[in-house]
C-alpha cells in the first residue's frame, strides 16, 4: 500500500459484498503535490463494473494532521449495482481510558460542552435535518493514556458518528448521507465527507491539545480572514425592520454613514442582510423578506438609479467593503421565477409545504445561481458573499430520491452538497478573478453549516441567531465555540428578543470582543446613542484584535447561559513573544467582588506586566510561577468586565 493509504478507513459495500479500505483494488494512476507544507496525493482505482474509486488524501507533518475524501465514479454506460453501507471512517484508536471531548451544536443546544468516559458508556451523534452544524457538531477530540487524537468531518448535510470503548482503545465510526443506498447512472459519482485526523503524543492536557488544534485551524483550514468590524444600517432608517436589511432605502444609508463616521467609528465591512431584492412578480419588499426569496434582482423601488452603488463606494472609498446576503437554495413563487426569471420548474424540489428548495444536484441549477449571484455583485461592485439557509432540507432531499426510479436512497443530498460546494468555489473564484473578498459568511439560521469542509470557504460572522440576545450565552458561546472555530462573530447587543434594538454598554461590547465585531445601532435615530461608549469599545477592540488567534485558555469553569452568578474568564497569549489579553466577566447575579485565576501560557521563570485598561488589577514584575499559581481580579460591582494585558518584561 503507498504511505497514507492504509490510514484511509472506508468501508462499504456493493451489490451486497463487504469492502474494507482500498486494498484490493488495482491502482491506475497516481498524482501528487505539495502546497503550503501540505503533501497532496489523488490515486485512481478501478473497482467493479467501470467504477472508478479516487482516493484524495492530505497530509501536513507539522501537526501530523491527515485527512481524506474518496469518490466513486461509474466510467460505463449502464447502471451500477447498488453501493449502501458507506462509511467514510470506520478506525480503532489505541490506548487506555479513552475520553471523548467535545461540544455539541447551535440551535437547541447552543454549543454545549460534553465529556464522555467510553469506558462506561458509548457516544453516538447524528445530524438529521440536513444543516451539519445544528443540534450536533462534527468535531471530536478523543484522550487516552497514549496521546490526543482529533477527527473531523467535512460534510454539509446530514452524517452519524459514534464512538465505543474497544479492545484497550476506541472504535470511531462516521459516515455522510446517512440514508446512502444507490445504485449510479452513467458519468454520475458520489464521494464521502472529508475526514480529518490528528493525533499527538499529548497526554490528558486538553488545554494543549486544543491550542494545537486551533493552530492547525488558523494556518492550514480557514481561508486568510483577518479580525473585522461590521456595522449593520438597518436599525437606523426611522422604518419598521422585521429583520436583516428590509427597510434600508436610497435615502437611510447616507445619513448613518455621515454620522458613524463623524463620530470617528471605523467600519471594515459594511453588511446588507436580507430584503434588498424584489419579489418573483418583480414588486418590491416592505416586509416579508422571508416569503420573497429567489430574484436576486435590487429592489429599485428601494434603491432607484445607481443609489445602491453610490452607497457602496461611499463606503470602499472610506475603506469599507460591502458584504451583501444571499440565500439560494430556498424559493418562492416558482411560477413567477420561472415566468419572469428564467429559473426552471423542473430544478424545484417541493413537498405542498411552504418551504421549495433550489435543486443543487442539478449543475445546471448550479450555473444558473452562480451567473445571478455573482452577476448582481458585479453590477452593483459587491465585494463579499454572505450566505444564509433557513430551512432543513432533509426532507426535500428524499423527495429528490423519491423521483428517482429503483433504489436511489441519499443520491439527491449526495449530489447536492457537491453542487452546494462546487457553488461557492465558483463565487470565491469570481472573488478572486475581480479582487473581491476571496471568502464566504456562513450562515444557516446561525451556526447550521460550520463543518470542516465548509470552513475552508467560509467564517460565521455570526455564530448562532440566538446569540443576539444575552451576554450570559454571548459568554457562554465563546468559552466553548471558540476552542474549536477560531473566527467568529457575535451581536453586540443584549435585548430579550433577537431583533430587538440595544444600547450600547461596555460591560455587553467588552464580551463581544470577537474576532468579528459586528456593529448595528439607531446612529441618527437615537440622539442619546452613547457614542463615547461606541468609541471606548472600537479602540479597545483594536489593541485585542491581534490576539484573536493565538493560544485561548478558558480560565474559569464552563457555565451556561442562566447560571449568571458567578464569574467568566478567559485569554488569548501569543506562545513566542509571550503577550496576550485576559477577558474578566463578574456576570449579573454574581456576589463574589473577585476571582483567582491561574494564567495559561506563561514561562515559569520570566516576569510579565500586567496592564489594565480601568486600572483596577495592573501589576508589575509578576513571575511566570506566581501567575499561575494565581492572580486575583477585582471588580467593585456585578455586572462588570476587565480586560487586562500581559506582556513579558
Amino acid at each position: 500500500m503507498k504511505k497514507g493509504l492504509s490510514d484511509v478507513k472506508t468501508s462499504f459495500k456493493y451489490d451486497g459484498n463487504q469492502y474494507f479500505g482500498v486494498d484490493d483494488f488495482d491502482l491506475i494512476s497516481e498524482k501528487g503535490s505539495i502546497v503550503d507544507n501540505v503533501v497532496y496525493e489523488e490515486y485512481v482505482f478501478r473497482f467493479l463494473d467501470n467504477i472508478d474509486i479516487v482516493v484524495q488524501t492530505e497530509y501536513n507533518k507539522e501537526f501530523n494532521a491527515f485527512g481524506y475524501t474518496v469518490w466513486f465514479e461509474n466510467k460505463g454506460d449502464a447502471n451500477t449495482k447498488v453501493f449502501s453501507e458507506l462509511f467514510c471512517a470506520d478506525m480503532k484508536i489505541q490506548g487506555g481510558n479513552p475520553v471523548l471531548k467535545g461540544i455539541l451544536g447551535d440551535h437547541i443546544h447552543q454549543y454545549k460542552p460534553y465529556k464522555i468516559n467510553l469506558k462506561e458508556e458509548e457516544a453516538s451523534f447524528k445530524q438529521e435535518t440536513g444543516r451539519a452544524t445544528h443540534v450536533v457538531f462534527p468535531y471530536f477530540l478523543l484522550e487516552t493514556d497514549n496521546g490526543s487524537n482529533f477527527m473531523a468531518l467535512g460534510w454539509a448535510g446530514t452524517w452519524s458518528a459514534s464512538f465505543r470503548y474497544e479492545d484497550e482503545g476506541a472504535r470511531f465510526i462516521a459516515k455522510g448521507v446517512n440514508n446512502l443506498c444507490t445504485y449510479l447512472k452513467p458519468g454520475e459519482k458520489i464521494r464521502t465527507p472529508l475526514v480529518l485526523t490528528m493525533s499527538s503524543d499529548i497526554v490528558r492536557d486538553t488545554e494543549k491539545a486544543m491550542n494545537l488544534w486551533r493552530r492547525w485551524f488558523v494556518k492550514y483550514n480557514m481561508p486568510p480572514v483577518k479580525p473585522m468590524i461590521t456595522n449593520w444600517l438597518a436599525l437606523d432608517t426611522g422604518r419598521p425592520n422585521s429583520d436583516g436589511s428590509i427597510s434600508e432605502y436610497y435615502g437611510s444609508w447616507k445619513p448613518s454613514m455621515e454620522k458613524y463616521y463623524a463620530e470617528g467609528l471605523h467600519m471594515d465591512i459594511r453588511w446588507v442582510d436580507a430584503g434588498w431584492y424584489v419579489d418573483p412578480e418583480n414588486n418590491s419588499v416592505p416586509t416579508d423578506w422571508w416569503g420573497t426569496v429567489g430574484t436576486w434582482i435590487l429592489d429599485r423601488e428601494k434603491w432607484p438609479g445607481d443609489s445602491f452603488r453610490e452607497s457602496i463606494e461611499y463606503a470602499d472609498e472610506r475603506g469599507a467593503k460591502t458584504m451583501m446576503w444571499f440565500e439560494p437554495e430556498r424559493v418562492t413563487n416558482v411560477e413567477a421565477l420561472s415566468k419572469n426569471h428564467g429559473f426552471k420548474k423542473e430544478w424545484i424540489l417541493a413537498n405542498g409545504g411552504p418551504v421549495m428548495l433550489a435543486n443543487l444536484a442539478l449543475p445546471e441549477c448550479v450555473e444558473y445561481l452562480t451567473d445571478r449571484i455573482t452577476g448582481t455583485m458585479d453590477e452593483h461592485g459587491v465585494h463579499m458573499y454572505r450566505e444564509d439557509f433557513n430551512c432543513d432540507p432533509a426532507g426535500l432531499w428524499a423527495v429528490g430520491d423519491g423521483k428517482e426510479e429503483g433504489q436511489r436512497h441519499g443520491i439527491t443530498e449526495n449530489l447536492y452538497i457537491q453542487g452546494h460546494y462546487r457553488l461557492w468555489d465558483n463565487i470565491i473564484t469570481y472573488c478572486k478573478r475581480a479582487n473581491k473578498l476571496p471568502f464566504i459568511d456562513s450562515c444557516a439560521s446561525g451556526g447550521g453549516r460550520n463543518d470542516l469542509e465548509s470552513m475552508r470557504r467560509a467564517v460565521p460572522f455570526l455564530r448562532s441567531d440566538s446569540d443576539r440576545t444575552s451576554t450570559g450565552l454571548r459568554l457562554a458561546m465563546t468559552t466553548s465555540f471558540m476552542q474549536w472555530i477560531p473566527c467568529c462573530g457575535a451581536s453586540t447587543k443584549e435585548t430579550t428578543e433577537q431583533l430587538t434594538a440595544g444600547k450600547p454598554d461596555i460591560y455587553v461590547l467588552r464580551a463581544s470582543y470577537l474576532p468579528i465585531l459586528n456593529y448595528g445601532f439607531e446612529y441618527t435615530q437615537d440622539k442619546d446613542l452613547d457614542y463615547d461608549t461606541l468609541r471606548q469599545a472600537q479602540n479597545e477592540w483594536l489593541q485585542v484584535k491581534k490576539y484573536f488567534y493565538d493560544d485561548f485558555y478558558v480560565l474559569t469553569p464552563w457555565h451556561p447561559e442562566h447560571e449568571t452568578d458567578k464569574w467568566t474568564v478567559y485569554m488569548f497569549i501569543n506562545p513566542t513573544t509571550q503577550e496576550g489579553v485576559i477577558q474578566a466577566f463578574r456576570q449579573e447575579r454574581c456576589e463574589d467582588e473577585s476571582v483567582t485565576i491561574r494564567v495559561r501560557g506563561v514561562e515559569m521563570d520570566k516576569y510579565y506586566t500586567v496592564i489594565d485598561m480601568d486600572g483596577r488589577n495592573s501589576a508589575k514584575s509578576v513571575k511566570g510561577s506566581d501567575l499561575a499559581e494565581g492572580f486575583a481580579i477585582t471588580l467593585p460591582e456585578k455586572r462588570m468586565a476587565a480586560v487586562l494585558f500581559i506582556s513579558k518584561e
